[in-house]
């Protein structure tokens, strides 16, 4: 016999319900597995978080090579891309004056005459002074004579001086004509690549104009990198580092050499240039690159930076310095506080089924509390 029809609508209602409140209760349990694995993954996606900063390379030096006279260029010895060597010649200038000069000073310098005529001169009044001496000893030679004889002699010897000492300047004049011509040649200042040949054989150099060459020293390269300032704290001068190369997909290890001292107005950031090793020369000048740095980077430098313990007086009062301050406020400008670690987030547990859920299947951060995990309030 069928129940009446009151009985099966009061047992269909309470059978909706049970599973009303079964579906709140599991879908209360699925929001919260989502809210928790997404705190554990944004943990994840912190901790992992890195800044990337672009870049590019630049020679070590950047050298406008010229020559140390002016002239007409008669002939170039290097062409671009060829690497050279300190003391190399890159260019030659028109010397035909100077190498004339140049034989006339080395002529000179071995002209003897002059001094073989002092010194002949010389001797012919030696001889005759002896003489005089003679004859003035057996009173057969007037005294003015004799000391006539004496000066003579004397202006002879200081003629041959004279003689000596301007064949030492004409010596000397080879020395500066051999300069002369030494500077109509264009002298590579230090070791590097020819990056361009800004003039060409038959040009005259000017003193508006006079550089010829561009030198590139590649041997290091710097990696120039604008830093935004909040977060220039990620790095320091002396700092090893890693920069990734794109031309060559390759990543190097790197030094921070240095720091500019001033923030950029218009870009609020600060300029770092990081010294790379570049000895095989298998890396260019220009190309770009990409800094990447982290939290942890940041905690590990400032961790080994703080390795000055053992330099704190063991004294309860330390004495002070000039300035006032104690040892240990000298110190403790050294010392830096890592902040402590993210604690775990504490265990969160449902206060009212009713606020379980919102409407977009979101969960209510009011639907926690810090009650220790119970049964799920009806």
């Amino acid at each position: 016999m069928r129940p009446p029809l009151v009985s099966r609508v009061k047992s269909h209602a309470f059978r909706g319900s049970v599973i009303v409140r079964c579906g709140r209760v599991l879908a209360a349990i699925a929001s919260a597995v989502a809210f928790f694995g997404g705190l554990d993954a944004g943990r994840v996606r912190a901790q992992s978080q890195a800044l990337i900063f672009d870049g590019f390379t630049e020679a070590a030096d950047d050298v406008m090579v010229s020559g140390s006279d002016l002239g007409r260029i008669q002939s170039i010895t290097v062409k671009m891309g060829d690497y050279v060597q300190a003391g190399d010649v890159l260019a030659e200038l028109d010397d035909s004056l100077q190498r004339a000069s140049l034989a006339i000073s080395r002529a000179q310098a071995d002209a003897e005459g002059e001094i073989q005529l002092a010194l002949a001169d010389e001797s012919l009044q030696r001889l005759r002074t002896e003489k005089l001496r003679q004859l003035a000893r057996d009173s057969m030679a007037r005294p003015d004579e004799l000391r006539r004889a004496e000066a003579e002699l004397q202006s002879a010897t200081a003629r041959v001086r004279i003689a000596k000492e301007q064949q030492h300047l004409r010596r000397l004049q080879v020395q500066r004509d051999e300069l002369q011509l030494e500077s109509r040649k264009v002298i590579a200042p230090t070791s590097g690549v020819i990056a361009r040949v800004l003039r060409a054989a038959g040009e005259y150099i000017t003193p508006a104009d006079a550089a010829i060459f561009q030198l590139l020293t590649v041997d290091r390269l710097e990696a120039v990198f604008n830093i935004p300032v909040e977060h220039i704290n990620l790095v320091g001068k002396g700092d090893r580092v890693r920069v990734f190369l794109r031309s060559q997909s390759k990543t190097v290890d790197a030094v921070v050499d240095r720091m500019s001292p001033s923030i950029d107005g218009q870009s609020g950031t600060i300029q770092i240039r990081i010294i790379i090793d570049n000895a095989d020369r298998s890396f260019r000048s220009g190309d770009r690159c990409t800094l990447q740095l982290t939290d942890r980077d940041r905690v590990h430098r400032r961790t080994s930076s703080v390795g000055i313990n053992h330099a704190m007086p063991e004294t309860d009062s330390p004495p002070a310095d000039a300035s006032g301050r104690g040892a240990s406020q000298r110190l403790a400008v050294k010392t830096v506080e890592l902040p402590p670690p993210p604690a775990d987030p504490t265990v969160l547990t449902p206060t009212s089924r009713k606020d379980s859920v919102t409407k977009r299947g979101a969960i209510n951060r009011s639907w926690f509390s810090e009650e220790p995990p119970g049964k799920i309030r009806r």
